[in-house]
């Protein structure tokens, strides 16, 4: 059975003074937008149009003066499309009247079938495009339509019919209603996630900012009101803590940009060969750097010929975060160790870095990893951990790598984070 459904009406009616009425239409909808819309496009098209908002007006206005062709909405209240046909058909008067059913509620084979057994001329679904309803209306005044024998059901049996039909659109729309409700409920848990998310930033690099802003600004109110020149080992040591503040302030920047590029552009990293003690190195000597003095000491076990594929760049830049992480949840003067392995027989390369802090909270290590993300004891330790990026961003950047990072808790006590990257052999 085809989509559209089409019957050749009997010659269009007359009215009453005798007088055909070639290009008058009632069109019925009781959308006040799809009327008004619809009634555009047919008074455009050379159409008299007479629109009515529901199907019992339609009947009315059709037995008053009788139209060329009535288009109606399948689904309205009261009287809707399908009973407004039936009624015309039982009229001797309108029996003649082509019925076009107009619904946006289509399903091929009941409607149909439902639009026949009305006496409809033609049942099309609606669409923004108003071309293959006018092409209807044109071919109904060419009388070009094929007339299809009408099924023989009483007026209980399509009752009937009707019902089960609005039953089984109603049930469809509370299926959809409910398919729609928990989407906007999902919708507004991740619009509450986001507000939370944006809340955790602004608070925490307020925090960040601020911190290296105020040592700056103390430092140099310092050296503003010292009234005899400082010597060497005073300059140097309000220098340093300004220029400590400051590069915290820069890595702070460049984590957000790398974040926001990284988001922005999901494709893989260029990699190549990296001689991973170099980067291991590179690491722990910018670690160090950012602490006057540094509070723990930094240990890399690593053999000069293993390489890995990775980009050097960002591998310095995640053992660089890592470190870091480890030096703020460690005791003062406890060393953390970095240290890397080929596993066998995979030739994967696995490397560590351990802390001897209080560990990870059970069940806490996969929301490490989420963006903005902090420890358990970060409120207690609040002037030594960070935004909360540098986790999220380390797994991203292993991940684009085509390596894989997590985090568990060492037999003996304190967090133990791993990089898995593939080794590179014969370099």
């Amino acid at each position: 059975m085809s989509e559209r459904y089409h019957a050749s009406p009997a010659s269009p009616a007359s009215a009453p003074d005798g007088e055909a009425a070639p290009r008058r239409l009632i069109l019925a909808d009781d959308s006040p937008t799809s009327l008004a819309l619809l009634r555009a496009y047919m008074e455009r098209a050379g159409w008299l149009v007479d629109g009515m908002s529901d199907g019992l007006s339609a009947l009315r206005a059709a037995k008053a003066r009788p139209p060329a062709v009535i288009v109606t909405d399948g689904l309205m209240p009261g009287m809707d499309g399908f009973l407004l046909c039936r009624a015309v058909r039982a009229d001797p008067e309108l029996s003649g009247v082509p019925v076009v059913i107009y619904t946006s509620v289509y399903d091929a084979n009941e409607d149909i079938y439902l639009a026949r057994t009305a006496g409809a001329t033609a049942l099309l679904p609606k669409s923004s495009d108003p071309t293959p309803l006018l092409a209807t209306l044109e071919a109904i005044m060419a009388g070009q339509m094929e007339r299809a024998p009408l099924p023989r059901v009483d007026d209980l049996n399509f009752a009937r019919e009707h019902l089960d039909r609005l039953v089984a659109i109603l049930i469809n729309q509370q299926v959809a209603l409910d398919q729609a409700l928990v989407m906007e409920r999902a919708h507004t848990r991740a619009l509450a996630d986001l507000d939370r998310l944006r809340g955790s930033l602004i608070n925490a690099v307020s925090h960040e900012l601020r911190t290296p802003l105020t040592v700056v600004r103390g430092h140099a109110s310092l050296l503003q009101r010292a009234r005899n020149p400082l010597g060497p080992e005073q300059s140097h040591r309000h220098g340093q803590a300004i220029l400590d503040a400051c590069n915290r302030l820069t890595a702070l920047l460049e984590d957000m940009l790398l974040v926001a590029q990284l988001e922005a552009d999901e494709s893989p990293l260029q990699t190549l060969p990296v001689a991973l003690l170099t980067s291991m190195t590179t690491a722990r000597l910018a670690v160090q750097g950012r602490y006057s003095p540094s509070p723990c000491p930094v240990e890399v076990s690593c053999p000069d010929d293993l390489w890995v594929q990775a980009n050097m760049r960002y591998l310095t830049h995640t053992l660089t975060h890592l470190l870091d992480n480890a030096v703020k949840h460690s005791p003062e003067g406890v060393s953390v160790e970095v240290s890397a392995h080929v596993e066998y027989p995979s030739g994967v390369v696995l490397i560590s870095v351990r802390d001897h802090g209080p560990g990870l909270p059970p069940g806490d290590v996969e929301r490490l990893f989420q963006k903005f993300s902090k420890g358990a004891d970060d409120m207690m330790r609040a002037a030594r951990v960070g935004v909360g990026i540098g986790l999220y961003l380390s797994r991203a950047l292993v991940q684009r790598m085509g390596g894989e990072v997590g985090a568990h808790n060492a037999s003996d006590g304190g967090a133990e984070f791993w990089v898995r990257l593939p080794g590179v052999v014969g370099v």
